[in-house]
């Protein structure tokens, strides 16, 4: 899945690059390697042959580049200047040598390895907490499979960025202002908050998988499974459930534990807290204490709030004579409330949704273009992207809103939303 990525970055690349031939070529070389690994008509060495010579046409492309600018250095001081190149890069990174690793006998549970595609989509599917599988996680994959597999959701749910920098922070490194400048553009924070905003995203991180991983591990000791197996897939479930991975270790997700609302409400409370993200999440005492919170943070608990309502009640009235109709009420209202909250791009499901109607089909496509919250792990559009175009459209219609508590002007001279002003 890659490939395609890196084909379209080749390709509009290319005008910016002073070197056109350079880029029709790199392009070429993404076309090539996609289809070896698509394929897998070639054998590993030449696959190595492909990737280096991408790598050499990319470092040739970022030289031409920094030259035609005027600018001087190498060309991997330059990769590491430019926020979207690095983050791409170390992402693309970390899901080709995933896939090697996948690719391993050893990750699989009869010994027979990974054919390189399969082994590429799940590394690509977990390090970017999408929940596609191709394979059986838990029948296909032996521990170590599935560890890795774990490693790269975990990676990808906490971003890359964000290990490196605690990490250097914890060995005791000072970043470079380069290095501030960059994952100041990425975290979107300034210097002095930086590092303070990063190791609160990983202490939040690790108290709430901490807690998820206990109460999961509790619940499936008492529902039978032995005390290795129930740590393992309690620490497992409760990585991917706040990552919004989807991946599980049952073969039917969690259908097994329909009859089961703690498991399905503790895994729908690890999805909220990861789709909500820390610095949220964190304010909600506050707010319930009656402070006043950034509106950003409100605005995305309120939209949060109001599509899992919607899509309870909306699942409730087109489900409750269909896939929910074997259910007595009380279970009703919990699964209904799980697949609103998990179908937000958590991917779980509690109940076969195949033969689900198509109205809830169309309710589940609006809850998942729609996803979680800014800084979350969840995906989509994201709440407050709906939210301003909510208050956007409602302010074309009617000139002005009074929107939690605030009074908003919007400035809508040549486009809307030219300018807003919050008092």
């Amino acid at each position: 899945m890659s490939s395609p990525v890196l084909l379209i970055w080749g390709v509009r690349a290319r005008p910016v690059f002073s070197g056109k031939a350079l880029g029709a070529a790199y392009a070429f070389v993404c076309l090539l390697l996609g289809g070896v690994l698509f394929s897998g008509k070639l054998s590993g060495g030449w696959v190595l042959v492909l990737l280096i010579a991408g790598i050499v046409l990319i470092r040739k492309v970022i030289e031409r580049d920094r030259l035609a600018e005027g600018l001087h250095g190498g060309w991997l001081e330059s990769f590491l200047d430019n926020p979207a190149r690095l983050l791409m890069g170390s992402f693309l990174l970390i899901g080709v040598v995933g896939a090697f690793v996948l690719c391993q006998p050893w990750c699989s549970a009869t010994g027979v390895a990974l054919r390189p595609v399969d082994a590429l989509f799940t590394s690509i599917s977990a390090v970017c907490v999408t929940g596609l599988v191709v394979q059986d996680t838990p029948g296909f994959f032996s521990g170590m499979g599935q560890g890795v597999i774990l490693g790269l959701i975990q990676i990808g749910g906490l971003g890359i960025m964000t290990l490196t920098t605690l990490a250097m922070h914890l060995l005791g490194q000072r970043l470079s202002l380069r290095q501030e400048r960059v994952m100041g553009s990425l975290a979107h924070a300034g210097h002095s908050d930086l590092i303070v905003s990063l190791a609160t995203v990983f202490r939040f991180t690790l108290w709430a998988e901490l807690v998820g991983s206990a109460g999961l591990f509790f619940l499936f000791l008492k529902l039978g499974d032995s005390l290795p197996d129930a740590l393992w897939r309690g620490v497992f479930t409760s990585i991917s459930a706040f990552c919004n991975a989807g991946f599980a270790l049952q073969t039917d997700s969690l259908v097994g534990y329909a009859h089961e609302p703690l498991v399905l409400h503790m895994l729908g409370f690890l999805i909220m807290a990861g789709g909500l993200a820390p610095a949220t999440c964190l304010m909600i005492p506050h707010w319930i204490g009656g402070k006043r919170i950034p509106i950003a943070a409100k605005l995305a608990l309120i939209t949060t709030a109001a599509f899992l309502i919607l899509g309870w009640i909306g699942i409730l009235v087109f489900e409750w004579d269909g896939v929910l109709s074997d259910f007595g009420f009380v279970d009703k209202l919990h699964h209904a409330w799980f697949q609103s909250v998990t179908l937000r791009t958590a991917g779980f499901n509690s109940v076969d949704i195949s033969p689900i109607s198509h109205p809830t089909y169309l309710l589940m496509l609006i809850l998942m273009f729609v996803g979680g919250s800014p800084g979350g792990t969840a995906g989509g559009i994201k709440t407050t992207t709906v939210a301003v175009l909510a208050v956007a459209f409602w302010l074309l219609r009617f000139g002005r809103i009074s929107c939690t508590g605030a009074r908003l002007w919007f400035t809508t001279g040549g486009s809307p939303l030219e300018r807003f002003i919050v008092r």
